[in-house]
């Protein structure tokens, strides 16, 4: 079970980092192809419009000087001077007719297009003139201009031919992708602001994984340790519901018990009012036996005395056995109290242990004036006068 537990959370893991990669890599795609577009139609357009502007106030001068010198040569190579980063292509008078382009071999580069007279018409081009011209015929307002105009400069002369301006056609962004991704340490401008936007992504990708998994990670802690403190709750709960019962049990019993002994002791405290009703008759007995005449018997007399001692003998011990049974009570009082203090919460069982307590007070105290009760017999008996 934990290990399965384990190998879910791994696999969800590694599916939040899968995902994290796809949408990392989805929009480093983007910013990619956001920098192919801001290099290919911004950075690379201006260049070449810079170029263009510069190459119309030199380029058409000596063209024609070296066309006049009958130099393909040099006309050749002052049309490669360019790499090929984007077309020369002179023809003659008319254009119909390509006389030279820039590049080894034209016909493989981008814009190998303009190649075809026809296309060639709607590129900007400056006219070859014997003598060279001296002025520039065109020019760019700025780097961002799309389209040149012309200036008011007029050169004399014949022309002997035209040279054509052509801007590099950008590669596709797939193919421009698929090179990078060949060459992704190439020096480059453009591969290494593809590689350092990718990487750079990719960073964020695992900043934003780790910081995912750092909170998930913190709130699955927080739900555990919720877990385990609720189980423990739960446990105590049960624990407390369990003493609950017991306690509840232990005050039934103990409430049998109490009716036993409230029984027990009502009973004994009628016996004690018997009792007592008995010394008070023994008393008025010997009370009128004292006020007789002299004439009884002395015998009858001292018999009579000798069984009252007896008896008022038996009477201190149950006295004494009723005083140890009183203690014992009032040990059990101490004792239910004690229980009733701990279930005073429990209602019903409260106010029915307290009619009881009041119940243990009162055979107390019968208890109590039936041994004052004693206490006074034992007196007159041992004041009683004896006859002789």
């Amino acid at each position: 079970m934990v290990s399965s537990l384990k190998v879910n959370r791994i696999a969800q893991r590694l599916g939040r980092l899968a995902l994290t990669g796809i949408v990392t890599c989805s929009i480093g795609a983007v910013a990619i192809f956001e920098g192919y577009k801001n290099y290919w139609d911004k950075t690379i357009f201006r260049v070449q419009t810079v170029d263009f502007n510069l190459l119309s106030h030199t380029l058409p001068t000596k063209l024609s000087y070296t066309i006049i010198q009958n130099q393909p040569e040099e006309l050749q190579r002052t049309l490669n001077s360019n790499y090929s980063l984007f077309g020369l292509v002179v023809t003659d008078p008319s254009g119909q007719n390509i006389i030279a382009a820039s590049g080894k071999n034209p016909r493989r580069s981008s814009w190998a297009i303009a190649l075809n007279p026809k296309k060639l018409q709607s590129y900007p081009y400056d006219v070859l003139l014997d003598p060279p011209p001296l002025f520039s015929q065109w020019n760019y307002k700025n780097s961002r201009a799309t389209e040149p105009t012309a200036t008011n400069f007029t050169n004399k002369g014949r022309v002997i031919g035209r040279v054509y301006y052509v801007r590099g056609i950008k590669p596709s962004f797939q193919d421009d992708l698929w090179k990078w991704i060949r060459n992704p340490i190439s020096e480059s401008s453009r591969a290494k602001t593809y590689t350092v936007t990718i990487l750079a992504w990719f960073a964020a990708g695992i900043a934003f994984w780790s910081i995912c998994e750092y909170i998930l990670y913190k709130k699955r802690v927080q739900e555990e340790e919720a877990i385990r403190r609720e189980r423990e709750l739960i446990e105590q709960k049960e624990t407390l519901l369990l003493q609950l019962r017991q306690r509840i049990n232990q005050i039934k019993v103990l409430q049998k018990q109490w009716e036993q002994e409230r029984i027990n002791s009502t009973s004994q405290a009628e016996e004690l009012r018997s009792y007592n009703q008995q010394l008070q008759q023994e008393t008025s007995q010997l009370r009128t036996m004292i006020s007789v005449p002299a004439v009884t018997s002395l015998q009858t007399t001292q018999a009579e005395l000798d069984k009252a001692k007896i008896e008022a003998e038996s009477a201190r011990q149950r006295q004494q056995q009723q005083q140890e049974q009183i203690q014992g009570l009032n040990q059990q009082l101490q004792v239910l109290q004690n229980k009733l203090a701990e279930t005073k919460q429990q209602g019903a069982l409260f106010e029915s242990l307290q009619s009881q307590i009041e119940e243990i007070r009162t055979a107390r105290s019968l208890a109590g004036a039936t041994r004052k009760s004693e206490i006074k017999l034992k007196g007159a008996i041992a004041n009683a006068p004896l006859s002789k």
